[in-house]
């Protein structure tokens, strides 16, 4: 896979911050340590949302190219993980545990029909750069040869 690197300079509560290389990538399971203090601080208001270890490995192992993540000067800033799945498993009513499995990605089928992003988020001091975007424009282009894979918006799912 290739990774994409930008340049810029940009300006944040009136604080410059100056960036030297953003990078977006697939999420590697040497990334861990990193990756799980970017939850700690994403999710320092005390929510439950922490991917272990294990879960991470599962993810990397089942669907790699699903497992993206952004390093903007070497430090993790962000993350995207998802899935592939079934669209008649998610076209109606459902709930985030029956479409991840509980959490397990059993539900994972790689000739299924629709990428379930499972989790996306982006550092609170690095996000208004439009992060999470090219992590998802990196995903589907990760993606895409595969064509069978359908696009639908949010709302058709629910």
């Amino acid at each position: 896979m290739h990774s994409l690197y930008i340049k810029t300079r940009i300006v944040m509560e009136q604080h410059p911050i100056k960036i030297n290389k953003v990078q977006i990538r697939n999420l590697q399971i040497e990334d861990y340590a990193q990756l799980s203090q970017s939850f700690t601080r994403v999710y320092s208001d005390g929510s439950d949302v922490f991917w272990t270890h294990k879960q991470i490995q599962k993810l990397i192992n089942i669907f790699p190219e699903g497992q993206i993540v952004t390093v903007v000067d070497d430090k993790i800033v962000g993350c995207a993980l998802s899935i592939i799945v079934d669209y008649d498993k998610v076209k109606n009513d459902h709930t985030y545990a029956q479409v991840t499995g509980k959490e397990t990605f059993n539900t994972h089928n790689p000739e299924g029909n629709i990428l379930y992003g499972i989790e996306v988020f982006i550092h609170p001091g690095y996000r208004g750069l439009r992060l999470a975007r090219r992590i998802s424009q990196r995903t589907m282009r990760n993606i895409e040869p595969e064509s069978h894979y359908v696009r639908r918006p949010y709302s058709e799912l629910s």
